[in-house]
């Protein structure tokens, strides 16, 4: 599995570096999201009537800086470093099963304040003057990278069979949110995104659960789609 502490130490060493002279702005996102993996589901719930999903919940943590490449629009950039984890487990009959799915990523958040877009006075959200929904509503465009790495484990009482994956997939991400402006040094920001990672392969998946080598040499391949709400907290020390 991906080091989870390790990768909240990157994080927060990210935090460490945009919090220098150099930027502005930075951030942190935690956010909860329901996903569902559609062609492995079908090959793991085999005559799947309940519609059951496989890896169904996750939590994911990120951490950005702002950047504003355009001074007198409003389209803000944040580009985040991301981490993610779900899991899930269940029994069928004598077999037991296990399932991780752990997620390392950059995306581009690119934040489009549409009704507020050509009156930018290049300052925090609660320093303007247009009306609250105005200056704080945005669609989000979020492409990115993600590496993935997944753990099933099956185990019938005789024998433990097990299979990795470790995928580099791409994403793309359209989400939307307000920032409430609660002074000129923070904002939070209520978002909900709904993220797409395209073509992410678990090599024989099929065969380590039926515990048949010879069952289906084709890679297990599906896309990823997260429908994900959270928050996120930023904090800006400088104009």
């Amino acid at each position: 599995m991906i080091n989870l502490r390790k990768s909240t130490t990157s994080l927060l060493f990210l935090l460490f570096v945009v919090l220098s002279p150099g930027y502005g702005q930075a951030g942190f996102t935690l956010s909860r999201f329901n996903q569902n993996i559609p062609d492995l589901e079908n090959k793991v719930f085999q005559d799947n009537t309940t519609n059951q999903d496989l890896l169904p919940n996750g939590y994911r943590l990120g951490a950005d800086f702002w950047v504003k490449p355009l001074k007198n629009f409003r389209l803000e950039l944040y580009p985040e470093l991301s981490i993610a984890y779900s899991k899930d487990n269940f029994n069928r009959d004598v077999r037991m099963e296990e399932f991780h799915l752990a997620s390392a990523g950059i995306n581009l958040n690119m934040n489009l304040y549409l009704l507020n877009f050509y009156s930018d006075c290049d300052c925090p959200t609660f320093s303007k003057q247009e009306s609250f929904f105005e200056k704080g509503f945005f669609i989000q465009i979020s492409p990115g990278y993600h590496y993935f790495r997944g753990v099933y484990e099956v185990s019938d009482g005789r024998e433990l069979r097990k299979n990795i994956m470790n995928e580099l997939v791409p994403k793309l991400g359209l989400g939307a949110g307000i920032d409430i402006g609660l002074s000129d040094l923070i904002t939070i920001t209520p978002i909900v995104q709904y993220s797409r990672f395209f073509n992410a392969h678990w090599d024989q998946l099929s065969n380590t659960i039926t515990g048949d080598p010879l069952l289906d040499t084709t890679p297990d391949e599906s896309h990823i789609n997260q429908f994900s709400y959270g928050l996120h907290i930023g904090i800006r020390w400088r104009k």
